[in-house]
């Protein structure tokens, strides 16, 4: 199609000439397939998103401390590793990872994330291996938030209020083990805790129940006494 196009223009500019030596059509149809193969290559090529820095060479979308507010549009599909840390995002919505299928590191650390849209992160592919979600303000969340990931989750330093939902959670993510102690009941079902730590209910000995320990979220004993 873009060689036939190239001949009628060079027969057109040369008055038929081209023709008798064949030698200017060749050139401009080689050129003419150039440019064609160049604006192939140019959609092929991914582009980097607004306000971040892509390293082809490893597959990592830098955008920390980038001033974004939202899930910045257009992360190539071939990421492995995507820095989001250290920004204003607040709500994650529930298409923000849908095509990152490659995708191992998730970093969103030090956001002001407060919410996340039913399924957020259902979408994350089995090859992710980390999500970090610490230093937010996340306060609920549910299994069906975070699928089926069986990555190394971080969730310590979040404002959680602490209930049998949350306590579900934690017991089907993948929790960072060193991180465990700096996940903080701010408040919970009962109204006390503030300040508590939740503790990983297998560390409570192998005949206690987790979903019937008070002491779960940190929550002190007494306070589940008859008053």
């Amino acid at each position: 199609m873009c060689t036939g196009l190239c001949e009628k223009r060079w027969t057109a500019v040369s008055g038929g000439r081209g023709k008798e030596t064949g030698e200017g059509l060749d050139l401009y149809s080689y050129l003419c397939v150039s440019l064609l193969f160049s604006a192939l290559w140019g959609q092929a090529t991914p582009q980097c998103p607004d306000s971040c820095h892509c390293a082809w060479d490893t597959a990592t979308v830098l955008c920390s401390n980038a001033g974004l507010r939202e899930i910045p549009e257009g992360i190539p599909p071939e990421t492995v590793s995507l820095h989001l840390e250290r920004n204003y995002i607040r709500n994650i919505p529930e298409s923000a990872f849908n095509n990152l299928v490659h995708l191992r590191d998730l970093y969103l650390s030090h956001n002001r994330i407060d919410s996340l849209s039913s399924g957020a992160l259902r979408h994350l592919g089995p090859d992710l291996r980390l999500l970090d979600l610490s230093h937010n303000q996340l306060r609920q969340a549910s299994r069906e938030d975070f699928g089926s990931t069986r990555a190394k989750t971080r969730l310590y330093h979040n404002p959680w209020h602490c209930d049998c939902t949350l306590q579900e959670l934690m017991e089907t993510l993948n929790l960072e083990p060193e991180t465990v102690n700096g996940i903080i009941c701010e408040s919970s079902v009962r109204g006390v805790g503030e300040g508590s730590r939740w503790e990983d209910p297998g560390s409570l000995g192998e005949h206690a129940e987790p979903g019937r320990s008070p002491q779960a979220f940190g929550v002190p004993e007494e306070s589940t006494q008859p008053t």
